[in-house]
């Protein structure tokens, strides 16, 4: 007779196919069981016809006693994965956790505190602060955001480029408030290291290269750049880029170029500027850098067939570039938006029934991401709704979040 056509795959297919069973026992018991009726199977040997029933039977007993957890970790991992994904609800065994990054933190930032309740016209108590924290995971640092301020801090967020020059990345500095915008700026430069971060300075961080001052009473940045030290289109765009966005976030309005201490600035691809409106960013996205830091960036769209001019439209389209790991969606898998609402003062992210939320760095990012989308057009709380998770890191999902005052702070 020709082999039998239970082949491994055959049954790892139909085991697939079967419903989930519940099922409280460990899985030491569960294999052991499993092991004991396969050597009794063994003992008494059957007719070589038979052998195909008896691997039908195998397959209803196995079906039977494994829990969804055994088949989960053993059965149910992607073809071709080299991690497989676990259900929120499984427990983790030393020495199988996933190489990923999602990974729950070690050392969680307590929930803010605030009574229960989903009115998207509640606002969260103003004595709750929610202070930055890097959180670490798997060689992967994410340096979260605040959505609160210290009353004796001010923000000071300069913006940098990807390694790529694609995309601009604020990383923001809490200095001291009695200390004046220019000279809060160039602490912020001397603090933040764009090396250890992986993100790439431009000539307007370099003081040698560039001079900043300002004009409070006209709310304009004043920049002095030495002649010739912007070079080639990419070089113009990543400057300008930098320059507009760290002043949009400093609370200037203009800014006006020199040419050591002359009037206007002749760039090499848009050519002689004296002055610019600035403009406040729209869109965010998240880096994953090859220095292994996860940074959330401004500016840049997903989807370039999206114009990126509506809020839904931004929130839907987060995305995730990590170039070590593949690209994925910072909307994790397990997140599905059901529709974005605004209401006054208060964005309402409703997710589809079953969307699952999890304590880990990467549902951090998430949240941040909307709370950062959902600022630039204005608004100053965002409430999720539908998750039955009520705790992500910092945040208590039962209560609208504040919107980030400062993304990726390196420093309090």
């Amino acid at each position: 007779m020709g082999q039998s056509k239970w082949n491994e795959e055959k049954i790892i297919q139909i085991l697939r196919d079967f419903p989930a069973i519940e099922d409280r026992q460990k899985k030491e018991e569960l294999f052991a069981k499993i092991e004991k009726r396969i050597d009794s199977k063994k003992t008494k040997r059957k007719p070589f016809r038979i052998m195909p029933m008896l691997a039908a039977a195998c397959v209803l007993i196995i079906a039977a006693i494994i829990s969804p957890v055994v088949l989960q970790e053993t059965v149910l991992k992607k073809p071709g994965s080299e991690t497989g994904q676990k259900s929120s609800g499984s427990p983790s065994e030393p020495g199988n956790e996933p190489t990923e990054i999602q990974k729950i933190p070690e050392e969680p930032i307590p929930p803010a505190s605030g009574s229960e309740g989903t009115s998207l016209k509640a606002e969260p108590s103003a004595e709750s602060e929610i202070e930055p924290k890097a959180y670490e995971s798997h060689n992967v640092t994410y340096h979260s955001g605040v959505v609160e301020v210290p009353q004796d801090k001010q923000v000071v967020t300069v913006y940098y480029t990807d390694s790529r020059a694609e995309g601009v990345v604020p990383v923001s500095y809490l200095a001291d408030k009695e200390l004046p915008k220019i000279e809060a700026l160039q602490q912020a430069f001397q603090m933040i290291n764009p090396d250890k971060l992986g993100v790439l300075e431009t000539v307007f961080h370099e003081g040698d290269k560039v001079k900043v001052s300002d004009d409070l009473e006209k709310k304009t940045l004043i920049v002095d750049i030495k002649p010739g030290v912007i070079q080639g289109g990419t070089g113009e765009r990543m400057f300008m880029d930098t320059v507009n966005y760290t002043a949009f976030n400093l609370g200037y309005e203009k800014i006006v170029f020199k040419t050591s201490g002359e009037p206007g600035y002749d760039f090499p691809h848009i050519g002689p500027q004296d002055m610019v409106e600035i403009e406040s960013p729209k869109g965010v996205s998240t880096l994953l850098t090859d220095n292994g830091t996860l940074l959330l960036v401004e500016g840049t769209r997903a989807d370039e067939s999206i114009d990126g001019s509506s809020l839904e439209e931004n929130i839907r389209t987060i995305k995730i570039d990590t170039s070590r790991l593949g690209h994925e969606e910072a909307i994790q898998p397990s997140v599905f938006i059901k529709e974005v609402n605004k209401n006054e003062k208060t964005v309402s992210v409703e997710l589809v029934e079953g969307s699952r939320l999890e304590n880990n760095m990467m549902y951090i990012a998430m949240i941040e991401a909307m709370l950062l989308t959902s600022g630039q057009f204005g608004f100053e709380y965002v409430q999720i709704l539908g998750s039955d998770t009520k705790e992500v890191g910092p945040y208590n999902l039962a209560e609208p979040i504040p919107v980030l005052k400062a993304p990726n702070v390196i420093s309090k």
